[in-house]
Parts: structure tokens; C-alpha cells; sequence
């Protein structure tokens, strides 16, 4: 369990199918009309409701100054198996694995672009910061209740056991083949590593493609979470799906 601040978040805790633990507000606080229906809903929805001092919530939620409310969620990670079950039905699919990426904003910033471009999933594997992570929800801006999302210490054996899923393993790499050129499968996993150390080896040696961003300019590299984007969005160009 977690706590999620500000209106947003509460829309998004009040449309989970299973009710918010808690919600906390200030009093007093101004309010749209909008806020207001929210706070109804959730006064009549979740399991605790309770009117609380601005530093208190500041306490309970780690930020300076809070939006004005907070929930206090429920998520349960995803398995391996469910998020196979879930792409089963044979069409174009892309997954995300992350290896290694530790950085909260970037994690959380890769699970909201996968939200946009329709990923079927997300592969938390061992050295990435956790999903529940305070930032790394922030980050996601509700994709991560949106996304089936797993998580594993042993990458290698799920990425084995998503090949017989008839999934190729594709990792971004600065030895790949230019993205210009690539030929995407219709059902693959792209893999992502550290920005300082790339995929590790280990993981590396079960790659079936590799895949590069070209440079044009002398950053010595790109960030994780506008490289995974960039990757999506080329993939999903290649494989049209529902618009809105």
C-alpha cells in the first residue's frame, strides 16, 4: 500500500476496482466544483475518510506542500504469467523490460509512455527501483494502475520464458542496427538498461536483435526514459493500433 497525492490521483484510486483504504483532505481548502464531487465520491467510497492538517499530509505523503489530498491505495504487481495470458491472442505485442534502471523518475516516465503508445506490459527486472516506489508512481501519472506491470529477480529466465511466447528479445544497444533501418518484429520485448551501464552482459547474450538511436550531436548518451520513447513510438508506427 501507497500513498498517491493530489485530485488527479484520487480520480484515478476512486476508478480502481477495489476501494481506497484511506482518503485524507484538508479542510478549508479551496476547491472546484469538480474536487468537490470527487471528495463526495470518495467520502462515499472509500474504506476511511479523514479530515487532516496540511503538515500532517505533508508528513505522510513526503512533499512540501501537498496538493490538498491523498489516498492511501492497494496495487499488487502483475506475474509473468498473467501478463503472457493477457498478450495470447497472437496479434502484434510489446512488452518492456527494464534492467537495471534505478532511477524513479525514468521508471515511472517509461510506464506512462507505454501507457500512451498502448504496450501490453511492463517487466520490472532485479536492480530497477520498485514500481511502488513514491517517485516512480508520481512519475507514472496513473499509467501504473492503466498497465499490467511485473516484477522479477531473474530476468533472464522471464525473458527465456517470454521467447517461447513466441516474443523476440530486443535490446537497445549502442552496437545495434540503426533504428533507421530496423526491422521490428510483431511481437517482441524491448530491453532497457542503466543509462551508466547499458544491459548487463548477462542479459546482453539472450538478445535475438539489437537496436540503436543514431547521434547527430556529442551527448555522450540519451536518457533511458526519451530512448524507450523514441523505440515505442517507432515500433507502434510499424504497428498501428487503436487511436484516441
Amino acid at each position: 500500500m501507497f500513498f498517491v497525492e493530489g485530485w488527479r490521483w484520487l480520480e484515478e484510486a476512486l476508478d480502481m476496482p477495489h476501494p481506497p483504504r484511506c482518503v485524507l483532505t484538508v479542510p478549508g481548502a479551496a476547491r472546484s466544483a469538480a474536487e468537490s464531487g470527487l471528495l463526495a465520491r470518495a467520502q462515499a467510497r472509500a474504506l476511511e475518510f479523514a479530515e487532516v492538517s496540511t503538515e500532517q499530509l505533508a508528513r505522510l505523503t513526503e512533499n512540501v506542500n501537498p496538493p490538498g489530498v491523498a489516498a492511501l491505495v492497494e496495487w499488487r504487481p502483475s506475474t509473468l504469467e498473467a501478463l503472457l495470458d493477457a498478450q495470447m491472442a497472437g496479434g502484434p505485442s510489446m512488452l518492456i523490460a527494464l534492467d537495471g534502471v534505478g532511477d524513479p523518475g525514468n521508471a515511472g516516465t517509461i510506464v506512462r509512455t507505454a501507457d500512451w503508445f498502448d504496450v501490453g506490459g511492463i517487466l520490472f527486472g532485479e536492480g530497477s527501483v520498485e514500481p511502488s516506489n513514491s517517485k516512480t508512481t508520481r512519475a507514472t501519472m496513473g499509467s501504473l494502475f492503466h498497465l499490467p506491470v511485473a516484477v522479477t529477480d531473474s530476468l533472464g529466465p522471464a525473458l527465456e520464458r517470454l521467447r517461447v511466447g513466441d516474443y523476440s528479445i530486443v535490446g537497445a544497444a549502442l552496437d545495434g542496427d540503426d533504428l533507421g533501418t530496423f526491422a521490428w518484429p510483431d511481437r517482441c520485448v524491448l530491453v532497457v538498461g542503466s543509462e551508466a551501464n547499458g544491459i548487463r552482459p548477462s542479459v546482453a547474450g539472450l538478445l535475438d536483435k539489437r537496436v540503436r538511436i543514431p547521434s547527430y550531436g556529442r551527448a555522450e548518451s540519451l536518457n533511458v526514459a526519451v530512448a524507450s520513447a523514441l523505440l515505442m513510438a517507432d515500433w507502434r508506427r510499424g504497428h498501428p493500433g487503436r487511436a484516441g
